[in-house]
């Protein structure tokens, strides 16, 4: 793993706050292959390599010193070294956009310079992590010994990685601007508050979170969540022999639905589901074993029409779409479950998480809100163009 992403992990983790502004791990699961969901995934467009202008970080970091107060944010300050560390990442996010370094009085909209953005840009990311701070002293939250001593190890096996503590101390200044082992701390330490502010308020997981206060948050957003039976088309089934036509698949699929309509016992999901494993050929089958979860849109259009005209519980009839012929049976929503948006949109949150990003962030935006933030006559005079000159 290069040092790059291992360190977009953990500002990731800190800056951005959990999906208040939002940020996705390269550990996430892999989406499932292309199936009834309608759309592609989105194509990620492959950056490439820029040759960074050459700026002398080490000056512009002396401008300063390391503990000059820029910005008081309720009863907390802000230090140079920690404004440096955002405003160098800022840049870096500029330059790899760009491909380089625009002018700091090029407009990037109107009456909008670069340097303006950049700064904007940086007191914005730093205030998530005082806010969140500020947010678990209310609250009483502080980091345990154990979770001190993760930070620790964690550094120190990060660190053996790149030959040493006083090497990736070297590396991370030069690649990051992060300055000192203490502010590397701290910026894994926002993100272990993050973890302890959320089982605070909401439970391991949300697990405090109630079914009517879910149901309730997504009354409005149309979600409805089904199972389904899939005997494909013979030209999409690959595995097919020549044999196989359509008249088969719709026998085969006919014969299911009589059998559905036959059961007599007391689970009637739990048979339906040994019949799905054992005769559907959906292939998102394997990653989505509790259903589909989705709104409008998400799903192909017939798949979709019929789906929103069941009741709970109710099985469809034989519906037919270009992948094949399903039998659709409506089952309750399951909020742990990643809604097929999220796999499109390379968002891997489960319902229930983002239900509790959406509560969190009315209580983040009232913790903003009511820190007063003043900015001393240092970051008033902060000239950026006279600070990170590009050679």
């Amino acid at each position: 793993m290069k040092l790059k992403k291992v360190l977009a992990i953990v500002i990731c983790a800190a800056m951005l706050v959990t999906g208040v502004i939002g940020c996705n791990s390269d550990t996430q699961e892999t989406p499932p292959e292309e199936d009834i969901i309608n759309g592609e995934e989105e194509n990620q467009s492959q950056s490439q390599t820029q040759s960074e202008p050459g700026i002398d970080y080490e000056a512009a970091f002396a401008t300063f010193a390391p503990d000059t107060v820029m910005i008081n944010v309720g009863d907390s300050t802000v230090t140079w070294e920690y404004l440096f560390f955002y405003l160098r990442g800022n840049i870096n996010e500029v330059i790899s956009y760009f491909g380089g370094l625009p002018g700091w009085d090029e407009e990037l909209s109107q009456g909008l310079t670069f340097a303006d953005y950049i700064k904007i840009s940086t007191v914005s990311n730093l205030l998530e992590g005082k806010v969140i701070e500020y947010g678990a002293t209310l609250l009483g939250v502080t980091l345990s010994e154990e979770d001190i001593k993760e930070i620790q190890d964690y550094f120190y096996e990060v660190a053996e990685r790149f030959g040493g503590e006083e090497e990736f101390l070297r590396i991370i200044w030069e690649e990051d601007g992060c300055h000192s082992r203490e502010l590397f701390d701290r910026i894994v330490g926002v993100s272990r508050l993050i973890d302890a502010i959320f089982s605070e308020l909401y439970g391991a997981n949300g697990d405090m979170i109630t079914y009517d206060e879910l149901a309730e948050h997504t009354a409005l957003d149309g979600y409805i969540m089904t199972k389904h039976i899939l005997r494909l088309h013979p030209e999409d089934d690959d595995e097919s022999d020549s044999d196989r036509d359509s008249a088969s698949a719709r026998e085969e699929i006919e014969a299911i639905l009589k059998e559905l309509n036959e059961f007599d016992g007391e689970d009637f999901e739990e048979f339906f589901d040994d019949l799905m494993y054992r005769h559907s050929e959906d292939t998102g089958l394997v990653t989505n074993p509790m259903g589909y979860l989705f709104q409008v849109g998400d799903m192909v259009q017939e798949y979709y029409d019929a789906a929103v005209e069941l009741e709970i519980g109710q099985l469809s009839e034989i519906i037919e779409t270009d992948f094949g012929y399903h039998i659709i049976y409506r089952i309750p929503i399951n909020f742990d479950v990643i809604p097929a948006s999220g796999y499109m949109n390379s968002d891997y949150r489960t319902l229930r998480e983002m239900v509790m990003m959406d509560l969190f962030s009315v209580t983040f935006e009232a913790w903003r809100n009511s820190l007063e933030i003043e900015y001393t006559d240092d970051f008033e005079s902060m000239d950026l163009s006279e600070i990170f000159v590009v050679q």
